[in-house]
C-alpha cells in the first residue's frame, strides 16, 4: 500500500457516506489499480451494493476472498447479498 492508494479508498469511504456512490467506485478503482487490496475491493463491494448492482458487489466480494481468505467482513456481505 503506498498513501497515494489509502487516500484514494479513505475518499472512497467519504463519497460511500455522502452517498454519492458513482463517485465512490470510481476511487475504489483508482485505489486497487495501484494495489489490488482485499480492503479496496470490500470497499467497492460495499458501494455497488449501495448502486443495487449486486453482481459487481458479489464480484467485487469474491475478489477480495481471493485475495484474504480470512477477510470476515466480505464473507458477511456477500453471505447478507445471498439472503
Amino acid at each position: 500500500m503506498s498513501e497515494n492508494d489509502k487516500l484514494l479508498n479513505e475518499q472512497g469511504v467519504l463519497y460511500t457516506n455522502k452517498q454519492d456512490y458513482d463517485k465512490a467506485v470510481e476511487l475504489f478503482l483508482k485505489a486497487i489499480e495501484i494495489d489490488a487490496s482485499d480492503e479496496y475491493y470490500n470497499n467497492l463491494g460495499i458501494a455497488y451494493v449501495y448502486k443495487k448492482e449486486y453482481p459487481k458487489a458479489i464480484e467485487a466480494f469474491q475478489k477480495a476472498l481471493e485475495i484474504n481468505p480470512d477477510n470476515r467482513e466480505a464473507y458477511y456481505n456477500i453471505e447478507v447479498l445471498w439472503w
